[in-house]
């Protein structure tokens, strides 16, 4: 493979883990040449943030009047029911807002 520049496309949910570099060749174990990007250290506390920060949210919640941002696809890949909910055909699915009927404590 020739040397080009290997991006994810964004807009993402992860946008800040989005890496960029020259590659040579592509291999099993990943892309040659990249370096490895740590996950640990502040990883856990900058996705909390971003989960309760309006940035790059594409759904909110209303819990007991309450209005919670969430992101689809990480709700999708950690949940069965918000999977289907939110990408298996329901009204739901097209909506930007979503009430539900359960305790703000449950959310």
């Amino acid at each position: 493979m020739s040397s080009q520049s290997h991006k994810m496309a964004g807009p993402h949910p992860l946008s800040a883990l989005t890496a960029a570099c020259n590659a040579s060749s592509v291999t099993k174990a990943g892309i040659a040449g990249c370096e490895e990007i740590e996950l640990t250290g502040r990883f856990s506390e900058q996705m909390a943030q971003l989960c309760m920060s309006y940035d790059y949210s594409d759904v909110t919640f209303i819990v007991e009047d309450e209005k919670l941002p969430a992101h689809r696809v990480i709700l999708a890949a950690r949940s069965e029911y918000f999977r289907a909910l939110l990408y298996g055909g329901l009204s739901e699915s097209t909506q930007h807002e979503i009430h539900l009927k359960i305790p703000l404590k449950a959310f």
